[in-house]
């Protein structure tokens, strides 16, 4: 189930037994764990809280805990981490989920149980993922644009923070995951000290995401500006990505601008690129704008540049950081020749 539509269940129906929290947004399972927390406690005393951790300890803590009366409160949660038994992941298959399976069959009616999976999605195959359709399972992938930017002012008003929509639509662009977007809130808040915050302010104080910095490499060697490229590949490296990743970001970039490019030239509209290369609006603009520089033929000799590259790194002919350079001065040049000698 969605995360939003989980939320409003749990809001209007009687609290399960069981509830499987599937995906990459700790902020999102930060949040329904709180929120379940408020919902139990509506009727009587907040409820009690007990984490157990599965790479250290299996199921069996958190089950024996779940069919243990609590010393400390009526209604209990108890919270089993890091369930990665129940994904397809290599090692999983000696893992025993024998007392996971009898519990998810007969769960303790006035305990919750809580597993976290931290995964894109649970191994349909085995019988616990199976046994948790009985119950709830909520994604908690990143949301849509517009409701992340929903979430997202509701978090700025609990924080108590002025802050224009189109910084938030801004701060989530850059970030893409909740849980970053919650830190940069932070950062943003102690700059701001109670000032209104605005999309200048978060275009200065949050890093660009890699793929625009990408874009903005792509422009500046198609515009034969070589310090802004090498500068930007610097910046890219210093942030901690490597080598192999960078080319594989800038060979997608430049697909993407060779498609966009095809499109263009049959006068198909940006938002059916987009839907058709399952592609974000925004990159799908960017590429756009790039594309009326570029030939298709262009980008081609460009892929290659990369690919070339790509293969010295993998087989040892080639230091990566030389090849990267390497790359950035043959971008250049190929694309500082003219249109009859490509």
């Amino acid at each position: 189930m969605d995360w939003l539509q989980a939320v409003g269940a749990l809001k209007r129906e009687p609290v399960r037994p069981v509830y499987a929290l599937v995906g990459p947004e700790p902020f999102l399972v930060r949040r329904f764990l709180h929120l379940l927390a408020e919902r139990m406690g509506e009727s009587g005393a907040p409820p009690f809280v007990e984490r157990h951790r599965f790479d250290e300890e299996g199921c069996a803590g958190a089950i024996a805990a779940c069919q243990t009366p609590s010393l400390f409160s009526e209604a209990s949660i108890i919270v089993l981490e890091q369930v990665h038994a129940l994904t397809s992941a290599r090692g999983n298959g000696k893992v025993d989920l024998t007392p996971l399976e009898a519990y998810l069959d007969h769960p303790v009616p006035d305990r919750v149980l809580v597993l976290t999976v931290e995964a894109d999605k649970l191994d349909e195959r085995k019988r616990a993922s199976k046994l948790l359709k009985k119950h709830r399972i909520v994604d908690c992938h990143p949301p849509k644009d517009a409701d992340a930017q929903r979430l997202l002012r509701e978090l700025a008003n609990e924080l108590g923070l002025s802050i224009e929509d189109s910084a938030l639509k801004e701060l989530w662009r850059r970030c893409r995951m909740l849980t970053m977007c919650r830190q940069e809130l932070d950062k943003l808040a102690a700059y701001a000290a109670g000032d209104r915050i605005d999309a200048a302010v978060v275009e200065e104080l949050v890093a660009e995401p890699v793929e625009d910095n990408v874009f903005h490499w792509v422009e500046g060697v198609l515009q034969g500006k070589a310090q802004t490229s090498v500068r930007i590949m610097n910046e890219m490296r210093m942030r901690g990505t490597d080598a192999l990743s960078l080319l594989a970001l800038i060979a997608h970039r430049l697909r993407l601008i060779g498609f966009v490019r095809i499109f263009q030239q049959q006068g198909i509209p940006e938002t059916t690129m987009a839907a058709r290369l399952r592609a974000h609006p925004f990159a799908v603009k960017q590429a756009a704008r790039m594309a009326a520089m570029v030939s298709i033929t262009q980008v081609e000799q460009l892929l290659l540049i990369v690919a070339d590259a790509e293969h010295d790194i993998k087989s040892g002919r080639a230091d990566a950081d030389l090849a990267l350079e390497w790359v950035v001065m043959a971008c250049l040049a190929s694309s500082s020749r003219p249109a009859w000698a490509r």
